[in-house]
């Protein structure tokens, strides 16, 4: 399974801006049958940075939808308008799914919150990475009670991995982190991985789901 990342730099009045991607994003899903969710940042990108994500089980199916979308008159007319909204173009993120810890993970609802963190091997380590993160992904599925994705990005720093886990809104998310930080458990294991990340590579990022 493929997870598409859009992130869109917005610099402008999000009474207009955030209405522009709930309307995208609603026309994408009905032209392909993909549900695509948005979110705003709330910590870790630009302030006003918003995103879209969508699920695809390959690269061959969100090629389809993508040429379906192409020629499809709204959406187009929808590209147009986002030199109203944007800084540039939108960037693109993918990340194969290569683990789920503590069962099937479901997007949050609407105002819930999604951390994404990233982290990229040292030279030779990647095995080690990955062993480790599939690890760390089932710890802190356990710890938490709630799903946890694992996946590599498939453009961008070679070997790149991702984590993502959800809560239902911000006080969930506040009794996550406090849980995790109180657990011995996970920071030994975040300790183990050493030498295996470069140090200046790891990132977190968290969103609330506004669609």
């Amino acid at each position: 399974m493929i997870l598409l990342i859009r992130t869109a730099h917005v610099f402008a009045d999000p009474r207009q801006s955030s209405p522009w991607a709930v309307r995208m994003a609603e026309i994408a899903t009905a032209r392909t049958s993909a549900p695509v969710a948005v979110w705003a940042s709330v910590s870790g990108a630009p302030a006003g940075t918003l995103l879209f994500s969508c699920f695809y089980q390959n690269l061959a199916e969100q090629s389809a939808a993508t040429a379906t979308l192409m020629a499809d008159a709204d959406y187009l007319a929808g590209i147009a308008e986002a030199k109203q909204h944007l800084v540039g173009p939108p960037d693109d993120k993918h990340v194969e799914i290569l683990h789920t810890a503590g069962g099937e993970y479901k997007r949050p609802p609407v105002g819930g919150l999604v951390q994404l963190t990233v982290a990229t091997p040292n030279p030779g380590r990647i095995g080690a990475a990955v062993t480790w993160g599939l690890e760390i992904t089932e710890l802190v599925a356990e710890i938490l009670g709630v799903p946890v994705m694992f996946g590599r990005s498939l453009a961008g720093p070679f070997g790149e991995l991702n984590w993502l886990g959800a809560s239902a809104d911000a006080a969930g998310a506040d009794l996550q982190r406090e849980a995790l930080t109180k657990d011995s458990r996970y920071l030994t294991k975040v300790d183990e991985s050493g030498d295996v990340f470069r140090a200046d590579s790891a990132q977190v990022q968290i969103v609330r789901r506004i669609a």
